[in-house]
């Protein structure tokens, strides 16, 4: 098979190499990439790779089997497996003679060399017939082979003093071999070099120069389609009322059950008395409404399972939210029907996704995701934001499994794009796996506090003078009116 390449963009991985009585085993540090990119092959003691970005050549001092014995055997003589948690990859490679000693291969260096310079000898001195053409030095072929350099892992002292992001601050260094993409995965320009406050000054300042107050006043008179995206009934505005209907139901079937109890009661569970009294109330409906896919279930049973220690949950709590009105304006606009610029949407509207923000208030949470949601996205208008807003209070309203359901479907919107999948490894697989184990009473208090601070937030506190832009665009309006 052709081995092609993008000389420009590739890097040396990390890698360290050793052996047994029958193979070559090379390990190759190179995080970030998709399993199905991987492309490798051998020819005599040559051996190459290619996972974008990564691409590594190794010549050994020996030879190593041919691939086409394995076909004939129906077997495979070079195998390989990759850690996705780690990025680790892990290649064995045959060796053409069982038992045969590979000498110097810690000697790394002289692994990466260029196959001419490994058989290369010194000129011998040839005497010249007179007459003959003697070849001009500057008719040498020309070497194109891609220069390597060993790479080393950074210093603990370094990963300390690093930047930190991703779900609870446990990714650094995460970009840098992914210059050349970085432009397609984020808005944010070296994340590797900034600090949180710098990251946040950086976003504000582009949301205010991207902002176009024409687009918005646009979309303020001219919203037919608008309106009809926030009369949209979306499939968890029916079972928050029926939840809310069954909580309210319950409440007063208890409170009805214990006047008509004569005996004494304090010791007995609610539940047990309405039954015992009217007949029993039914399950809660959001778990018989809220059920996971088939294809859900495949991917929570892909998960890795990890068991999480986090010192300071609010930031994550506060990266859900943000995670959830993304998810949500791109239900509601597409009217349950995702689109393929949806996956631009969602990591745009997300200061999470896009700037590797870590809030610290539900207020700078609701702020921002509002203003991006004007700046942003085809459809810009804050009583469709606000909706959004509404949206992802009842999705913490109905608890685990709906804000779960909206984790997944975020991830499959992500981890189909060839730059987004970044994102699910910096964030979504880790919220999909905490969010089967966090508390229910702090996404409650989390919920409490979003309903308690959005009925404070005004036009003002997003910015641009939206109510001067929204009368302009009335007086505009009438005027063609006219």
């Amino acid at each position: 098979l052709p081995f092609n390449l993008e000389v420009e963009t590739m890097i040396t991985p990390i890698f360290a190499v050793s052996q047994n009585s029958t193979h070559i085993i090379v390990t190759i540090t190179c995080p970030h990439i998709k399993a199905s990119e991987i492309d490798y092959y051998t020819l005599e003691n040559e051996f190459k790779l290619h996972a974008s970005p990564y691409f590594l050549r190794l010549i050994f001092p020996c030879n190593l089997a041919h691939d086409e014995e394995g076909l004939e055997n129906g077997t495979q003589i070079h195998t390989g497996s990759y850690d996705y948690d780690s990025g680790i990859l892990t290649i064995k490679l045959k060796k053409a003679i069982d038992g045969q000693d590979f000498p110097d291969l810690d000697m790394l260096t002289r692994l990466l060399q260029k196959k001419k310079d490994a058989t290369k000898t010194n000129p011998s001195i040839q005497e010249v017939e007179t007459g003959e053409e003697q070849q001009d030095a500057s008719d040498e072929e020309i070497d194109w082979e891609i220069e390597q350099t060993i790479r080393h892992p950074k210093g603990e002292e370094e990963l300390k003093n690093a930047p930190h992001y991703g779900f609870n601050n446990q990714f650094c260094g995460y970009f840098e071999p992914l210059a050349e993409d970085l432009r397609e995965i984020l808005d944010l320009p070296f994340p590797d070099n900034y600090t949180p406050s710098q990251r946040r000054s950086a976003r504000i300042q582009t949301e205010d120069e991207k902002f176009n107050p024409d687009h918005y006043m646009m979309d303020f008179v001219d919203d037919d389609e608008i309106r009809e995206m926030i009369s949209f009934k979306t499939q968890w505005n029916g079972i928050a009322r029926k939840k809310s209907d069954w909580k309210k139901m319950k409440k007063q079937m208890a409170a009805s059950s214990q006047e008509n109890v004569p005996h004494r009661t304090q010791d007995l569970d609610p539940s047990s008395l309405i039954s015992s009294v009217i007949g029993p109330i039914g399950p809660n409906p959001v778990l018989d409404l809220v059920k996971f896919s088939t294809e859900e279930q495949e991917q929570l049973i892909r998960l890795s399972h990890k068991d999480y220690l986090i010192e300071n949950e609010k930031p994550v709590l506060l990266g859900l939210l943000d995670l959830l009105f993304a998810y949500c304006y791109d239900f509601r606009t597409t009217m349950e029907e995702s689109t393929v610029e949806s996956g631009w949407t969602i990591t745009h509207l997300s200061p999470t996704l896009s700037w590797l923000e870590e809030f610290g208030s539900v207020k700078d949470v609701l702020v921002s995701c509002i203003r991006r949601s004007l700046i942003y996205p085809l459809f810009r208008n804050y009583k469709l934001s606000r909706q959004i807003v509404t949206d992802a209070i009842e999705i913490l309203q109905l608890g685990k499994r709906s804000i779960l359901k909206a984790l997944l479907k975020l991830k499959f919107q992500l981890e189909r794009s060839e730059y987004y999948h970044h994102l699910v490894r910096l964030y979504l697989n880790d919220y999909c796996v905490w969010i089967q184990k966090v508390s229910s009473k702090k996404l409650k208090s989390l919920r409490a506090e979003v309903e308690k601070v959005f009925p404070t937030i005004s036009k003002e506190e997003i910015g641009w003078n939206l109510k001067n832009l929204e009368k302009q665009a009335q007086e505009f309006a009438a005027e063609e009116n006219d």
